[in-house]
C-alpha cells in the first residue's frame, strides 16, 4: 500500500512538474490546473455515463404522449385543409371567401372535438377501462376496444399477457401498451 501511494505522489509531482515547465508557473498554479482539469474529465465521464439514462420510465410520458397524438392528428388534418385551400388560389373573391368562412367552420369543430376528448391517465387498469380510456392506448380502436370488453365481460383479465387471446392482440401491439396498462382485481380498482 505504501509503494502504490509513493507512486502515486511520484507521478503526480512529476506531472506538475512537467506542467510548471510548459506553463511557466509556481507549484500552487500547476496543482490548481491539475485538479481543474481532472474535475473537466470526472464531470464530462459522469455526463457520459448518465447520457443513456432517463429520469423517469414510460409510464410518466404517457399521458403527455397521447395528447400529443392526438392534437398532431388534429394538425395534420388542418394542414390537408390548408393545402386545399391555398391551391385554389385562381377562385375568385366571393369562392374564396365562402372558402375561408368553411375553413374557419372545419377548425373551429375539429378544436372544440380534440377538446372534448376525455384525458386518461396512464397506466390504466384493463379489467375497469371503459371503451373510450382503452382507444387511448396504441394500435386500439373502437373495434379492438369493444372485442377487449367482450373478452372481459367472460372473464376479467388475470395477467397483461392474456391481452393476446384476444383477436387482433399480438406481440407488437401488447409491447407498445406493455407500460401504460395494469390488471388490478375490478373489486380492488383505485
Amino acid at each position: 500500500m505504501k509503494k502504490k501511494l509513493t507512486f502515486i505522489r511520484l507521478k503526480t509531482s512529476s506531472i506538475l512538474f512537467w506542467i510548471q515547465e510548459r506553463l511557466y508557473c509556481t507549484q500552487r498554479e500547476a496543482v490548481i490546473f491539475l485538479s481543474l482539469v481532472v474535475l473537466i474529465f470526472i464531470a464530462h465521464g459522469m455526463r457520459i455515463l448518465r447520457a443513456n439514462i432517463s429520469p423517469f420510465d414510460d409510464a410518466y410520458y404517457a399521458s403527455s404522449d397521447s395528447l400529443f397524438n392526438v392534437l398532431s392528428a388534429r394538425a395534420d388534418s388542418l394542414d390537408s385543409i390548408d393545402s386545399l385551400f391555398t391551391s385554389t388560389s385562381r377562385l375568385s373573391f366571393q369562392d374564396r371567401k365562402s372558402m375561408a368562412e368553411h375553413y374557419a367552420e372545419v377548425e373551429l369543430y375539429i378544436m372544440v372535438d380534440t377538446l372534448e376528448k376525455p384525458l386518461v391517465h396512464f397506466p390504466i387498469n384493463i379489467n375497469t377501462a371503459s371503451s373510450t380510456m382503452l382507444q387511448a392506448l396504441p394500435r386500439i380502436g373502437p373495434q379492438m376496444a369493444s372485442r377487449i370488453l367482450e373478452y372481459r365481460k367472460l372473464q376479467p383479465f388475470k395477467t397483461i399477457e392474456e391481452l393476446k387471446n384476444v383477436r387482433g392482440i399480438g406481440d407488437k401491439t401488447l409491447e407498445k401498451m406493455l407500460s401504460l396498462i395494469v390488471v388490478q382485481d375490478s373489486t380492488n380498482s383505485f
